[in-house]
């Protein structure tokens, strides 16, 4: 398939994908459709280009008004006055790591409210079940360019679980009197922080640190808001580029060696590679050469050092990288790579190999089954215990039919599924991982697995650990918690303690 007919491909199955949403709430939506998707025919574009404005120093709001069309604003003005789902424009600015730097602010707390109210009329339940975002996707990387336009709405079961469970926590931190500590001449407040909930935070929302107003139980507080947390929205840019296939607009460049012209592509090649060797035959003298015509024009022979986004090009194009691959085994890509795979543009398939979303999407599996295989789970461990330990094998003991575990992938996919949700703790041992529901520690790990018991010979705790967690650890694995552990291991006797006090008790008696 030609990169042109894959590109139209992909905004086709994107354009169908934001119909759906369009068709299932609002009443004139194949309008709205129409617009959206003109605006994503110029993803790629360089907003100078696109809008005549200069972006040394971009003024987002201005940009975003001019990149919008004055017909897509007036049918989402007039959606907004007619139906109970509201359209609400947004920016996203992504950076060439595809993180946004700025939180996402969405009202200011009304704190009496927010306790009176029950959760079916609240403000959080009413607002992203009846909102649709209308995500303008900027990326900033060698001047500003436009990602496109992707309408969001958080899918119910998310606020069901999650919004539900933050509201709750915020309600009961207010009813039992929000905590004021001044600290280097600044006021702190136990509410609800970026760190502990991986969508929402509340923090000041204030014309400056006077502009307070009064808490139900008389306390006064700068005046606060629900955001977004930055993180949650650079996912959701992050995932939109790849839908869309986004990369800068890339023309033809020539590539000369004396009399001889070649048109290239941006990329990467190896110049190993039948692809390489076909694009070179007869026309270069040498083939070992590095040709480069500026720093985002590369064609490879194992000395150059591609930018980010060629090696984001070069992995679209594959789909699977090895990591006996040429591009892998240098340093300053693997950095990359492992880097890409840390903010999950990429998935382990197994040890050896790294897959796209666009691989994935083959298989039928997109982002929202991945968080839908995290709530199956969360929801069937709940049956058995409220406080559950498990591996890969008890995940798929319990989905079996889901469409992930369906799909045959990878015991190191499914990690990566479940390290990236909030829902599921993990303690790592030897590069195997012991998932669990709760917050939980080593010592947490080995009460449960001993029943408690104060003393253990070291291979009974080895079948007791792998009966309970259904998966094979070896005597180093169970040595290293331990290790990490207040448990006390004698080697002399082979055995486990609960504590070194009790070893000594156990030893000397008393």
């Amino acid at each position: 398939m030609k990169p042109e007919e894959k590109y139209n491909k992909d905004l086709q199955a994107l354009n169908n994908k934001q119909r759906e949403l369009l068709n299932y709430n609002l009443k004139n939506h194949q309008q709205i459709a129409y617009e959206v998707e003109k605006l994503n025919f110029y993803s790629g574009y360089d907003v100078d280009t696109l809008t005549g404005v200069k972006t040394d120093n971009p003024n987002i709001q201005v940009i975003k008004n001019k990149v919008l069309s004055k017909k897509l604003i007036e049918l989402i003005n007039e959606n907004n006055k007619k139906n109970v789902v509201k359209l609400q424009i947004r920016t996203i600015q992504l950076n060439k790591n595809y993180k946004q730097k700025e939180n996402m602010v969405l009202e200011q707390v009304d704190f009496n409210d927010l306790i009176e109210k029950p959760w079916s009329s609240s403000y959080l339940n009413k607002k992203f079940k009846n909102t649709i975002f209308v995500f303008l996707v900027f990326m900033k990387s060698n001047g500003l360019h436009f990602v496109g336009c992707k309408l969001w709405k958080m899918n119910p079961a998310l606020v069901e679980l999650e919004i539900k469970k933050f509201w709750e926590r915020t309600i009961k931190i207010v009813e039992n009197g929000v905590e004021l500590k001044q600290e280097n001449n600044k006021i702190k407040n136990n509410l609800p922080k970026s760190n502990e909930h991986r969508i929402l935070h509340v923090r000041p929302k204030a014309k400056d640190s006077q502009d307070k107003y009064q808490l139900p139980d008389g306390k006064y507080i700068t005046k606060q808001g629900f955001w977004i947390n930055n993180s949650y929205i650079s996912k959701i840019g992050r995932e939109f580029a790849a839908e869309i296939n986004f990369q800068k607009e890339n023309n033809r460049q020539i590539l000369n060696n004396g009399s001889n012209k070649i048109n290239v592509k941006d990329g990467i090649y190896d110049t190993n590679s039948n692809e390489f060797k076909l694009l070179a035959s007869s026309r270069y003298s040498n083939h070992d050469s590095l040709y480069q015509l500026n720093e985002e024009v590369i064609v490879y022979n194992g000395n150059g050092i591609p930018t980010r986004e060629l090696i984001i090009d070069y992995i679209n194009k594959n789909k699977i990288i090895n990591k006996n691959s040429v591009v892998y085994l240098k340093p300053e890509y693997k950095s990359i790579i492992n880097d890409l795979h840390k903010n999950r543009i990429l998935y382990r398939f197994n040890s050896e190999k790294f897959i796209t979303s666009e691989y994935l999407a083959e298989k039928g599996i997109n982002s929202s089954e991945m968080e839908r295989l995290s709530l199956e789970l969360d929801y069937k461990l709940k049956d058995f215990n409220s406080k559950s330990f498990f591996t890969i094998n008890k995940v798929r003991d319990l989905l079996d039919g889901n469409i992930v575990i369906e799909a045959g992938m990878s015991d190191e996919f499914i990690e990566d599924v479940l390290l990236d949700s909030h829902l599921f703790h993990y303690l790592k041992v030897n590069n195997k991982f012991i998932f669990s529901n709760f917050d939980s520690t080593y010592d947490d790990f080995l009460d449960i697995v001993t029943n408690s018991e104060f003393e253990l010979n070291l291979d009974r705790l080895v079948a007791l650990v792998n009966s309970n967690i259904s998966n094979i650890f070896y005597r180093e694995d169970v040595l290293e918690i331990v290790r990490r552990s207040s448990y006390y291991y004698s080697s002399h006797i082979n055995a486990v303690f609960k504590s070194k006090n009790q070893f000594y008790k156990t030893i000397y008696g008393g």
